[in-house]
């Protein structure tokens, strides 16, 4: 099966499922995270699918987003820059688009777009 669906409420320990790295997703309600997603990091909520490929790193991801495939979005703190990418609810982030660390996204995002 090339999708993880998991159950809620649940603090879960996506990675040791989907990659061998260390991550804590805290998650409320059902999930979708396809094979060969990253998730590190983050608060996703219910609904949310994360498409294959993708890459969720240090952000907060609202209900029922789509991460389209191989789309970046947020990235882990460094020395100078600490921001915390912000998706709403309902928004779709296009296949290959990039959200920044201190992007907050209210709108549709298309695909290959940088914000």
């Amino acid at each position: 099966n090339n999708i993880h669906t998991l159950p809620s409420p649940a603090l879960i320990f996506l990675h040791r499922q989907i990659r061998q790295n260390r991550s804590i997703v805290l998650n409320f309600g059902i999930i979708s995270v396809e094979k060969g997603a990253v998730v590190e990091d983050a608060v996703v909520m219910g609904g949310t699918v994360i498409k294959a490929g993708a890459v969720v790193k240090h952000c907060i991801v609202a209900e029922n987003a789509v991460i389209g495939e191989g789309a970046i979005v947020g990235a882990m703190p460094t020395d100078t820059e600490k921001g915390v990418a912000t998706v709403g609810p309902g928004v779709y982030i296009g296949e290959n688009a990039k959200i920044g660390p201190n992007a907050m996204v209210y709108n549709n995002v298309k695909g290959g777009e940088v914000q």
